[in-house]
């Protein structure tokens, strides 16, 4: 997650590991969450949170981007 409007030290959740070479604002999660997990870590970003849950599901329930059972 890039912060870019934020200049606290790049790091790594929920282990709080820092990133050196990464740029200031920027988290990355330690083990890929899942969304309930990444609202847990960072529940003040709920907009951010809310805002991937309606584009998965919105990608989830549009079948043109879905294969077709045919494909499969």
């Amino acid at each position: 997650m890039q912060l870019t409007s934020e200049s606290f030290a790049a790091y790594c959740l929920p282990s709080r590991a820092p990133l050196t070479d990464a740029q200031p604002g920027t988290v990355i999660f330690d083990p890929y969450p899942d969304l309930a997990a990444a609202r847990e870590l960072l529940p003040k970003h709920s907009d951010l949170w809310d805002a991937l849950r309606d584009d998965y599901w919105a990608a989830l329930m549009n079948s043109k981007i879905l294969p077709d059972s045919s494909e499969a």
